[in-house]
């Protein structure tokens, strides 16, 4: 978005319907500049909002220099973990507010990752204690006829029992 000179008032792009909620927000933002904004909404009300300052500051860029060549001011900011929302508006109260590839979705909150990773490995703990209770031991004579406990399957897989 290009704002003119002449601005009387600050210059707003806003996107108030995406279809769903989402709680993540990519963005090329380039040339972050201070009076640069990008607001979340959920029903028309504000969830989150930050400046280019706010973004610059994460970035070690304090203050933003709003250089368009520049790699330190024209960054890809991903948006994790917002509260949800289901629209967003960027606006800018001077010259620019450059944006590109803009992108949203649904990142799960870590705590359901904790709950998946546990879930999975209690499952893979579960089978493998299984696996080791099915193992059977048996007494069987090697071929001078002594015997020796040890499970079948190691028995089978050599072809005689353990040495005794």
């Amino acid at each position: 978005m290009t704002v003119p000179q002449n601005l009387v008032a600050p210059l707003e792009v806003a996107v108030t319907s995406l279809g769903g909620q989402y709680t993540y927000f990519g963005i090329w933002w380039g040339s972050m500049d201070a009076y640069n904004t990008l607001t979340f909404t959920l029903g028309g009300t504000t969830v989150a909002s930050y400046t280019g300052a706010d973004i610059a500051s994460l970035l070690i860029l304090n203050p933003p220099l709003g250089n368009q060549t520049s790699g330190y001011t024209n960054a890809y900011v991903n948006f994790v973990g917002l509260p949800a929302f289901d629209g967003f508006k960027m606006s800018s109260t001077q010259f620019a507010f450059e944006a590109d590839n803009i992108a949203i979705g649904n990142v799960p909150e870590p705590t359901s990752l904790i709950l998946l990773g546990s879930g999975l490995l209690a499952r893979v703990c579960s089978a493998s204690a299984s696996r080791r209770a099915e193992a059977t031991f048996v007494t069987r004579p090697d071929e001078k006829g002594r015997t020796s406990d040890g499970p079948a399957f190691f028995s089978s897989w050599l072809g005689r029992g353990p040495a005794g």
